[in-house]
């Protein structure tokens, strides 16, 4: 899988987790490797944008619903994963998706602080879908009493 590929399943899976942290910082990649700026934009409109092929709703559906807790992953989305992807690519996919299921938690539960330069990413690109710098913001202690800063 492309590394343009797995860095928007990291976007939709960090947004969809709720962790702004990891959400601003998956935004700000994108924009440093280049992926365009119609698809960065139109990612929130996976579903019915023609940017998209039915492989990345696919996997973008998975991204979204494993991590909800509970899961929210369907057989039929799965289904429609494995029309797409062999079993090595499907490994792949949750990998992203459980790698950043941790960024995720951790960033999230630490209130790591955000950098401008993914601030700035996610201000542009997220912020209309409800992102907030939030508990990020910074103060220079963490929730749990120390700096952190985990990608």
């Amino acid at each position: 899988l492309s590394e343009e590929f797995k860095n928007m399943i990291s976007q939709v899976a960090s947004m969809s987790a709720g962790c702004n942290y990891s959400a601003a910082h998956t935004v700000g990649f994108g924009v440093e490797m280049g992926l365009p700026d119609d698809r960065m934009k139109a990612l929130w409109d996976y579903e019915t944008s023609e940017l998209f092929t039915d492989g990345e709703r696919a996997a973008f559906r998975v991204a979204q619903g494993a991590v909800q807790v509970p899961n929210a992953v369907t057989d039929e989305d799965f289904a429609e994963l494995k029309k797409h992807f062999d079993d090595e690519q499907i490994v792949e996919i949750l990998s992203v998706i459980g790698v950043f299921g941790f960024y995720n938690r951790v960033n999230d539960t630490l209130a790591t602080e955000l950098e401008s330069s993914p601030i700035e990413a996610a201000r542009r690109y997220i912020a209309d879908r409800g992102w907030t710098v939030g508990k990020h913001a910074g103060t220079g202690e963490s929730a749990a009493g120390g700096a952190a800063a985990i990608p």
